[in-house]
């Protein structure tokens, strides 16, 4: 509906009523409505773009929190690897009551 509008809005001709020391005098309500269907085109240009970046930050957030999941797991293979195979086996079967 609202595409509809801007496409009808913006395919009239602008009613011009000749010029006065080379500058073009205009009907004033004619540009006062295509001011205002570029307004409202350009407020749901701004509505979209806010939604995407919401989106994206979202997206930051969920990531990072499998970063930190992926960090913890990494420090634990760390002390693994550096303790030996041992002592990390004794580590987990105390952990897990066996």
């Amino acid at each position: 509906m609202l595409l509809t509008k801007v496409v009808r809005a913006l395919s009239e001709p602008i009613i011009s009523f000749g010029t006065f020391l080379g500058i073009s005098v205009v009907l004033t309500t004619d540009l006062d409505t295509r001011l205002s269907v570029h307004e409202a085109v350009c407020a749901e240009r701004y509505k979209s773009i806010e939604n995407s970046f919401e989106r994206v930050e979202k997206r930051f957030d969920d990531g990072s929190a499998k970063m930190k999941r992926l960090e913890y797991l990494l420090y634990a293979v760390m002390v693994a690897v550096l303790l030996g195979p041992g002592a990390a086996a004794i580590f987990f079967k105390k952990l897990l009551g066996l």
